[in-house]
């Protein structure tokens, strides 16, 4: 399952939406790595795997900015779960059909969209909002 980037997936923070576009684009190749050979699979897994501890990092350090510990930690725990079913993703690319690799690649898609359109949504929203309280402040 593709996705298609565009305006419905911008959340208006240019870093944020950055790293996203190249999120679906490792997970747009990794879908058209699944039919494909598995020195080809291995490498997307390997380039997705390293991007999305890079962005996951850097989501969660924009959120210790905000000081919502609680929030914090369950985004976190989204991301941890992501990480966790990227391994299953790469186990199973090593030893079972393309079919069942696809099948996780499908569910990696979907996770990321609502991951976006939820909990990102929010996240930026807040972040906005910080920044417009700390404007406000610096002009008193």
């Amino acid at each position: 399952m593709r996705i298609t980037w565009g305006p419905d997936l911008l959340l208006g923070h240019r870093v944020i939406d950055g790293q996203h576009e190249e999120l679906i684009n490792l997970l747009n190749e990794l879908d058209g790595a699944v039919a494909g050979d598995g020195p080809l699979l291995a490498d997307v897994l390997r380039r997705l795997d390293a991007y999305v501890l890079f962005h996951f990092s850097t989501e969660e350090s924009l959120m210790r900015s905000l000081h919502q510990p609680e929030w914090l930690a369950a985004h976190r725990d989204e991301h941890r779960h992501f990480i966790a079913q990227m391994a299953a993703v790469r186990e199973q690319a090593r030893s079972c059909p393309a079919e069942t690799v696809a099948r996780l690649a499908e569910y990696l898609t979907q996770w990321l969209r609502e991951h976006i359109l939820v909990s990102d949504r929010r996240l930026v929203l807040a972040l906005n909002q910080h920044a417009a309280a700390d404007r406000l402040a610096s002009t008193r």
